[in-house]
């Protein structure tokens, strides 16, 4: 089933050329999948019903061009696949006239939320967002994201804030994108965004940010004071 919902670009949500932010870009592909969820009675009232919510595993987005100011667009999403403890997604953007703007792959996985243990998808879980439709057209890269094995240099410590959490009291996966940006210097839209998550960073805890370099590609890891990874962050060019 696809489900979609209308936008508009807005002031506050451009840089200094008028381009949407990637951070903005994310919550726009991250909204619509909740909205989505809601419109099937599949969002808060369930994770309180049944104790489980999808906790985000990877971001694969791929840009063809960002959106501008005051540009009106469509945002879609499409559940293609439930399988095990995993439910893969696309979601995309489009222009008003129908231009693909940009592509995105999400694989959520199903955990408890209080032994954060996977658990398998029942028919239940996925009735309501059939019947599905084919995933759309794009270069799938892996679940897990290959980093580099040396060469990463620290950058400064970054608390968690407030304002990084959601509903569920764990930083937003939108805000451990915002924080590899902002640690690594970071506005530019890249072709291809990556983002792997690892563990839940909550209030309290610091992140402390590795970063690694290549001609066109850049590699950020938000660590633990132990060196634990929360994320893995890549932005290609």
């Amino acid at each position: 089933m696809i489900f979609e919902t209308d936008g508009k670009i807005r002031y506050s949500e451009v840089d200094s050329d008028g381009n949407l932010t990637i951070d903005n870009m994310v919550n726009y592909l991250q909204d619509v999948t909740m909205l989505h969820s809601e419109a099937v009675n599949m969002g808060a009232k369930e994770i309180a019903r049944t104790g489980c919510v999808w906790f985000l595993s990877t971001w694969q987005v791929d840009i063809i061009r960002a959106p501008k100011i005051y540009e009106n667009v469509r945002i879609k999403t499409n559940p293609y696949e439930f399988k095990g403890f995993f439910g893969n997604r696309n979601v995309w953007i489009e222009a008003e006239n129908g231009e693909v703007l940009v592509k995105a792959n999400a694989i959520w996985i199903y955990l408890n939320v209080d032994t954060k243990v996977p658990v398998r998808v029942k028919d239940e879980v996925v009735a309501p967002y059939m019947p599905f439709e084919p995933k759309i057209d794009m270069e799938y890269a892996s679940r897990k994201i290959p980093m580099p094995q040396e060469g990463f240099e620290p950058l400064a410590p970054i608390p968690v804030r407030e304002d990084n959490l959601d509903t569920n009291k764990h930083v937003n996966n939108c805000q451990y994108i915002k924080t590899a940006m902002v640690a690594a210097g970071i506005y530019k839209m890249p072709k291809r965004l990556r983002a792997e998550y690892k563990k839940s960073a909550l209030l309290g805890d610091v992140f402390y940010p590795y970063i690694h370099k290549e001609d066109n590609v850049t590699y950020v890891d938000l660590r633990s004071s132990e060196g634990e990874s929360y994320a893995t962050v890549v932005f290609e060019y």
